[in-house]
């Protein structure tokens, strides 16, 4: 394996400086935490890498920190300010993106003002939806849709609120921020999975499914083979502004009691 060395500087609040040197394999993942301490305002790093295409991952699990090109010169200076900064993956792509905190602020209350899809509620309404979802879970054991086990699997216990944040869209203008809820450890966690169980076969099923890009490129591969279509046709596309925002919930769970009525003799329902 192909290594490289990292020098990392650390700045903390006072005038002592640390040093460490770590060795990282190509495409292999690893965290500067060694090289943290209290006070910590600004990492330096220097990357010293002769003709290697390197990722280097700092503290995201799951994206590169930085994405360094071989035509770049061999040392790069890399600076982050964890106070002032904050540091994301972009909604499209894998480039990780350093957002001042400022304007990531002033985006994200910029969206959650709209009234259309946010409202501002002035207690937490967790215990609420918890003794809702119990009731609906109770009702569902009584008419014998679920069982007892299956109803206390549902339940989260110990919820939680849910967190919103947002991604950076670089490739629009203006750079706007995609708009991401994280439901882990809040009441509803558990039955989105619960319905995506059930309901997978089911998508299959109805006639406008598409499973990816690819599948779409071979329907229409498949309609262009049977021969020119007629000259009425209009080939046209189309785009939706913010598309999970603008989801209307009670038409979707519409879509799928239509569904389940008229296919549900096609699938098995695993229990």
């Amino acid at each position: 394996m192909r290594t490289c060395s990292l020098q990392a500087l650390v700045l903390g609040s006072g005038p002592r400086k640390s040093r460490c040197t770590l060795s990282i394999g190509h495409l292999a993942w690893y965290s500067v935490k060694g090289c943290r301490g209290a006070g910590l305002t600004l990492l330096f790093i220097e990357l010293q890498i002769p003709h290697v295409l390197t990722y280097l991952r700092i503290n995201l699990p799951n994206q590169p920190s930085c994405f360094l090109n071989i035509n770049r010169p061999p040392w790069i200076p890399f600076f982050v300010d964890f106070r002032e900064n904050i540091k994301s993956p972009a909604d499209k792509g894998r480039p990780v993106v350093v957002w001042n905190t400022t304007d990531y602020i002033v985006e994200r209350t910029r969206q959650l003002a709209n009234a259309i899809y946010y409202c501002k509620l002035n207690s937490d309404p967790i215990k609420k939806y918890n003794k809702r979802i119990s009731d609906r879970l109770e009702l569902g054991v009584i008419s014998g849709d679920i069982d007892s086990d299956t109803a206390k699997r549902l339940i989260v216990p110990y919820s939680v609120p849910g967190r919103f944040y947002i991604l950076q869209k670089i490739h629009k203008k203006g750079i706007p921020g995609r708009p991401i809820f994280s439901g882990n450890g809040c009441p509803t966690e558990i039955i989105p999975l619960f319905v995506d169980y059930h309901l997978k076969d089911l998508v299959r099923l109805v006639p406008l499914y598409f499973q990816y890009d690819m599948d779409f490129l071979r329907k229409i591969h498949n309609i262009n083979a049977v021969g020119p279509l007629p000259p009425d046709i209009i080939l046209c596309t189309m785009d939706v502004s913010a598309l999970y925002t603008n989801i209307p919930h009670g038409e979707g769970i519409g879509a799928c009691k239509s569904a389940l009525e008229k296919l549900h003799s096609l699938i098995h329902f695993p229990l």
